[in-house]
Order: C-alpha cells, then sequence, then structure tokens
C-alpha cells in the first residue's frame, strides 16, 4: 500500500494530508487530489483525524499566546538596543577624536 501521493493524482475516497501547509483535504471516491506544486499528500485514517485534529487545536490554543509574548519581549529589545545603540557609537567617535 502506498503512503505517498502526488497532485493530480486519482485516488481512493478519503482523507489526505498536506505536507506543506499541514492542511487534511477531503476526497470523494475516484476524484484527483487538488494541483499544487511540490506538494504530497498521505493517507489518513479517519479514527487518527478525530483523535490528532483536537490536540493539535489545544497545542495551538496553549502555545499561541507565549509565543505572542516572546515576539513582543523581543521587539521591545530590539528597540531599545537601536535606541542605545547611537548613543554609544557617539561616544566612541568622541573618544577616537581625543586620541588623534
Amino acid at each position: 500500500m502506498r503512503r505517498k501521493y502526488y497532485p493530480g493524482e486519482v485516488v481512493a475516497e478519503g482523507i489526505y494530508w498536506k505536507n506543506k501547509t499541514w492542511e487534511f483535504v477531503a476526497v470523494p471516491d475516484g476524484e484527483t487530489l487538488p494541483p499544487g506544486e511540490g506538494e504530497a499528500y498521505h493517507r489518513v485514517s479517519r479514527v487518527l483525524v478525530l483523535l490528532i485534529g483536537p490536540l493539535l487545536g489545544l497545542l495551538y490554543v496553549l502555545v499561541l499566546p507565549f509565543v505572542g509574548l516572546l515576539f513582543a519581549a523581543y521587539l521591545g529589545l530590539r528597540n531599545a538596543v537601536r535606541a542605545v545603540a547611537p548613543i554609544r557609537w557617539r561616544g566612541v567617535e568622541e573618544e577616537a577624536r581625543k586620541r588623534r
């Protein structure tokens, strides 16, 4: 049994996971997989989708606030460094002039 399918192939009815976008695609019997470049599809059992789908949603809800906080901290630190760097640079230029 093949586990990897490519866009445009005629496949049996089922649920297929698109590896490029992490998306589940339901395909009726005898239909072709949606077109796309550089993509591959993997057939997934319905039971597995019912088990993993809610777990991925829960993981998304739990992790998203931390990602937002980390990103905000990164932006704040980056702006603080950009504000302080010109002040330090001016001091280095003045010291270089004094040494000449």
